[in-house]
Protein backbone atom coordinates (compact mmCIF):
# COMPACT_ATOMS: atom_id res chain seq x y z
CA UNK A 1 0.00 0.00 0.00
CA UNK A 2 0.87 3.23 -0.79
CA UNK A 3 1.30 6.18 1.87
CA UNK A 4 -1.26 8.15 -0.85
CA UNK A 5 -3.19 5.54 -1.02
CA UNK A 6 -3.69 5.59 3.02
CA UNK A 7 -4.28 9.15 2.69
CA UNK A 8 -6.94 9.37 0.11
CA UNK A 9 -8.52 6.27 1.81
CA UNK A 10 -8.53 8.42 4.79
CA UNK A 11 -9.88 11.53 2.99
CA UNK A 12 -12.62 9.81 1.88
CA UNK A 13 -13.45 8.48 5.50
CA UNK A 14 -13.23 11.46 6.67
CA UNK A 15 -16.07 13.06 4.14
CA UNK A 16 -18.34 10.72 5.05
CA UNK A 17 -17.45 11.71 9.17
CA UNK A 18 -18.04 14.81 8.12
CA UNK A 19 -20.90 15.02 5.86
CA UNK A 20 -22.65 12.28 6.84
CA UNK A 21 -23.11 10.93 3.10
CA UNK A 22 -21.91 7.33 2.63
CA UNK A 23 -20.93 8.54 -1.19
CA UNK A 24 -18.81 11.52 -3.35
CA UNK A 25 -18.90 12.31 -6.53
CA UNK A 26 -16.22 12.05 -8.79
CA UNK A 27 -16.15 15.73 -9.66
CA UNK A 28 -16.78 16.71 -5.77
CA UNK A 29 -13.40 14.73 -4.77
CA UNK A 30 -11.58 16.31 -7.63
CA UNK A 31 -12.99 19.58 -6.65
CA UNK A 32 -11.78 18.39 -3.06
CA UNK A 33 -8.50 17.02 -3.88
CA UNK A 34 -7.44 19.72 -7.08
CA UNK A 35 -8.83 22.93 -5.83
CA UNK A 36 -9.22 23.13 -2.16
CA UNK A 37 -6.70 21.03 -0.63
CA UNK A 38 -3.81 21.26 -3.49
CA UNK A 39 -4.60 25.01 -3.56
CA UNK A 40 -5.62 26.75 -0.95
CA UNK A 41 -4.53 24.26 1.54
CA UNK A 42 -0.92 23.28 0.04
CA UNK A 43 -1.92 19.58 0.18
CA UNK A 44 -0.16 17.99 -2.81
CA UNK A 45 -1.48 14.63 -3.51
CA UNK A 46 -2.71 14.86 -6.79
CA UNK A 47 -1.95 17.02 -10.18
CA UNK A 48 -5.11 16.12 -12.33
CA UNK A 49 -8.06 13.32 -12.45
CA UNK A 50 -6.26 11.16 -14.01
CA UNK A 51 -4.53 10.33 -11.09
CA UNK A 52 -7.38 10.29 -8.57
CA UNK A 53 -9.15 7.96 -10.69
CA UNK A 54 -5.96 5.79 -10.76
CA UNK A 55 -6.08 5.41 -6.78
CA UNK A 56 -9.88 5.42 -6.88
CA UNK A 57 -9.24 2.66 -9.21
CA UNK A 58 -6.82 0.84 -6.68
CA UNK A 59 -8.64 1.56 -4.07
CA UNK A 60 -11.91 -0.25 -5.42
CA UNK A 61 -9.89 -3.26 -6.34
CA UNK A 62 -8.95 -3.57 -2.65
CA UNK A 63 -12.59 -3.57 -1.41
CA UNK A 64 -12.59 0.06 0.35
CA UNK A 65 -15.10 1.66 -2.27
CA UNK A 66 -17.97 1.00 -4.56
CA UNK A 67 -17.61 2.82 -7.89
CA UNK A 68 -20.59 3.69 -9.75
CA UNK A 69 -20.65 5.92 -12.30
CA UNK A 70 -19.38 8.90 -11.27
CA UNK A 71 -20.07 8.46 -7.85
CA UNK A 72 -18.13 6.58 -5.58
CA UNK A 73 -19.57 4.78 -2.32
CA UNK A 74 -17.74 4.17 0.58
CA UNK A 75 -17.22 0.62 2.44
CA UNK A 76 -17.13 2.22 5.45
CA UNK A 77 -16.09 -0.89 7.70
CA UNK A 78 -12.93 -2.02 5.81
CA UNK A 79 -11.71 1.56 5.36
CA UNK A 80 -12.05 1.76 9.54
CA UNK A 81 -10.11 -1.38 9.49
CA UNK A 82 -7.59 0.10 6.84
CA UNK A 83 -7.18 3.20 8.76
CA UNK A 84 -6.12 1.20 12.01
CA UNK A 85 -3.94 -0.81 10.92
CA UNK A 86 -2.12 0.10 7.84
CA UNK A 87 0.98 2.50 9.80
CA UNK A 88 1.34 -0.56 11.99
CA UNK A 89 1.56 -3.25 8.72
CA UNK A 90 3.28 -1.59 6.27
CA UNK A 91 7.34 -1.94 6.60
CA UNK A 92 8.30 0.74 5.01
CA UNK A 93 6.84 3.48 7.06
CA UNK A 94 9.72 4.57 9.50
CA UNK A 95 8.63 6.81 13.38
CA UNK A 96 9.06 10.07 11.21
CA UNK A 97 7.10 8.93 8.25
CA UNK A 98 4.52 7.96 10.94
CA UNK A 99 4.59 11.53 12.63
CA UNK A 100 4.36 12.97 9.25
CA UNK A 101 1.24 11.03 8.22
CA UNK A 102 -0.25 12.27 11.86
CA UNK A 103 0.43 15.44 11.24
CA UNK A 104 -0.57 15.15 7.03
CA UNK A 105 -4.34 13.55 8.61
CA UNK A 106 -4.36 16.33 10.68
CA UNK A 107 -4.34 19.20 8.15
CA UNK A 108 -6.25 16.87 5.88
CA UNK A 109 -8.98 16.85 8.32
CA UNK A 110 -8.90 20.48 8.80
CA UNK A 111 -9.64 21.20 5.30
CA UNK A 112 -11.58 18.94 5.03
CA UNK A 113 -14.29 20.36 7.98
CA UNK A 114 -13.28 23.71 6.38
CA UNK A 115 -14.59 23.31 3.61
CA UNK A 116 -17.93 21.80 4.19
CA UNK A 117 -18.10 24.42 6.66
CA UNK A 118 -18.04 27.01 3.91
CA UNK A 119 -19.95 25.38 1.86
CA UNK A 120 -22.88 25.00 3.77
CA UNK A 121 -22.90 28.26 4.82
CA UNK A 122 -23.07 29.22 1.04
CA UNK A 123 -26.27 27.16 0.44
CA UNK A 124 -28.34 28.40 3.37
Amino acid sequence: MSVVWYLLAHVLYKIHEVDGRGYISVDELSELFLHVLWGRYRVTLYENEEQIKRDLNLLYSFGFVKIRGRSVELVKDRLEKFEKSVVEKDPILTKSTTFWLAYLRKKLDEAIEKYYRENRNKDL
